[in-house]
C-alpha cells in the first residue's frame, strides 16, 4: 500500500479562457489528472462525465515553460506593486515628439515574458487618455495621426519558445485594447537582436529576469541584465530612463577553516552552528 504524503502541495491550472462564471453556494466539478510531478484541473459541465484516464494530458500552454519559481514570483503581490509604480514613473519621463521616429518614444523591455511590456503599455494609454480629458493632447493627437508615429513598446524574447509564449499572453489583451491602441501606442514582440537607431531608446525596462539564468548563481540574473544594458548603450538617447538604475550587493564573510580542507567533511561548529 503507498504511504500517505506528508506534506500539502499547491496547485496552478491556467485556463484557455473564462469556461464558467461561479456564483456563492454553486457547485462546481472538477477533475484532477496527475503523475509524480504534475496535477491537471478541468472544469466539468454538469452533465459531463469525469475523464476515464487520471493521467496527466498533453499541455496544451507554453506555460509550461516557466518553472515554478516564476510562478512565485509573478504571484508576489508586493513586488509586482513595486513594479507598476516603476514602470508608470519611467513612462512618466517620456515627452512625445510627433515627427520623431516612434514619437520620441521608444521603450525597451529586455526581461524574458511581457509583464513589464504590458504595465508599460498600458501606462502609456493611461497617459494618453489623461491628457486628452484634460485638453492638452488634441493637437498632439491629430499630429501623432498625420505622421504616422506611434509610441512603441519592444519586448525582446531571447528563444523561439518565449517567444511563442509572449504571443499567447499578449495577443488576446491587444484584441481587447483594439479600439484604444487605434493611432495610440503599440506592442511589439522581436526575438534575437531588435534593429535599432542610435540614441532612438528613451526607456529601458526589466525586473530583470531571464530564463536562462534561472538555474545558476543567485545573482546571475543581474550580472545578465548589465551586460544587456552594456551591450545596447549605444542604442539609448542621452536622456534615457533606466529601470532599474542600479543594483546592491550584500555578502558576509564567513570564517571557517575546515572548508580547505580537501575531500574532508566539514564537521563541528562555524560561528555558533553545528553543520557536522
Amino acid at each position: 500500500r503507498r504511504g500517505e504524503i506528508d506534506h500539502w502541495r499547491q496547485a496552478v491550472c491556467v485556463l484557455p479562457k473564462s469556461a464558467k462564471n461561479v456564483t456563492a453556494g454553486e457547485t462546481v466539478q472538477i477533475a484532477a489528472m496527475h503523475d509524480e510531478h504534475d496535477i491537471w484541473f478541468r472544469v466539468l459541465g454538469s452533465c459531463e462525465p469525469a475523464p476515464a484516464s487520471n493521467t496527466v494530458p498533453d499541455a496544451t500552454t507554453r506555460l509550461c515553460l516557466w518553472s515554478q519559481t516564476r510562478f512565485w514570483m509573478l504571484g508576489e503581490s508586493q513586488r509586482t506593486s513595486a513594479l507598476q509604480a516603476a514602470v508608470r514613473w519611467a513612462v512618466s519621463q517620456v515627452r512625445l515628439e510627433p515627427w520623431q521616429e516612434h514619437a520620441g518614444a521608444l521603450l525597451l523591455d529586455l526581461s524574458d515574458g511581457p509583464l513589464l511590456s504590458l504595465m508599460a503599455l498600458r501606462a502609456l494609454i493611461r497617459s494618453t487618455q489623461k491628457r486628452r480629458r484634460q485638453g492638452i493632447s488634441k493637437r498632439l493627437g491629430t499630429l501623432l495621426k498625420v505622421s504616422g508615429c506611434r509610441p512603441t513598446v519592444l519586448c525582446l524574447e531571447a528563444s523561439k519558445d518565449d517567444f511563442a509564449l509572449s504571443q499567447d499572453l499578449v495577443n488576446p489583451l491587444i484584441a481587447q485594447w483594439a479600439w484604444r491602441l487605434m493611432h495610440g501606442p503599440r506592442l511589439r514582440l522581436i526575438q534575437g537582436a531588435p534593429a535599432l537607431a542610435p540614441g532612438s531608446v528613451r526607456v529601458v525596462l526589466a525586473e530583470p529576469h531571464a530564463r536562462s539564468c534561472e538555474s545558476q548563481i543567485c545573482d546571475a540574473q543581474l550580472w545578465q541584465h548589465w551586460a544587456q544594458i552594456d551591450a545596447l548603450r549605444w542604442a539609448f538617447a542621452d536622456d534615457v530612463v533606466l529601470m532599474p538604475c542600479s543594483f546592491r550587493i550584500c555578502a558576509v564573510l564567513v570564517s571557517c577553516a575546515e572548508l580547505w580542507r580537501r575531500r574532508q567533511p566539514v564537521a563541528g561548529e562555524v560561528h555558533g552552528v553545528d553543520v557536522s
